[in-house]
């Protein structure tokens, strides 16, 4: 399996423009790929990505609220072109496989990737979406329970095979 051209476009755009990391700086490194771009996405279009094995990520700890950590990676440069060119080949199958917007179960942000870069859908935002449906529940059911959750420290024990599984159910190639 290769990547696309297109995806490879995207990828760059959306790194070079909103980084690969809300907990470190932005990487010297993606000006330098993108001055010498079409060697580089020569370089990584060339790659069988069935037998690619990619470099470990940095790996470090980021202070939480009330004094505990959560692990924080960093993909090589290179990976994490690999792996934002994979997650927009899907995303579209994945957006379609959705519960859809208009029903406000699932109160997230929707994916709606975009020339500039962009990943999610600039119309919707998912907390406020959140909010408004909290409050239309309480006021539809004043004598019942709202549970809140928040599954921010579920992503790292999230299994592999799940998401490859949902990725091939929903139409896409895990």
């Amino acid at each position: 399996m290769n990547l696309q051209d297109t995806s490879l476009e995207w990828a760059l755009k959306h790194l070079t423009k909103y980084y690969d990391s809300d907990f470190y700086p932005k990487l010297f490194e993606y000006e330098a790929i993108a001055h010498h771009w079409s060697e580089v996405k020569n370089h990584i279009r060339e790659i069988d990505l069935s037998n690619y094995v990619p470099r470990t990520p940095f790996s470090s700890l980021a202070f939480k609220a009330g004094g505990t950590f959560r692990v924080v990676h960093q993909l090589d440069p290179i990976d994490a072109i690999i792996f934002v060119s994979l997650v927009y080949e899907v995303s579209q199958s994945i957006e379609d496989y959705r519960i859809p917007a208009t029903e406000r179960i699932a109160c997230s942000y929707r994916i709606k990737a975009n020339i500039n870069g962009s990943f999610f859908d600039q119309d919707s935002d998912g907390w406020n979406n959140y909010i408004e449906k909290s409050e239309e529940l309480v006021n539809l059911y004043p004598e019942g329970y709202i549970l809140l959750c928040d599954i921010t420290d579920f992503y790292n024990q999230i299994y592999l095979h799940r998401i490859q599984n949902i990725v091939s159910e929903a139409g896409g190639s895990s």
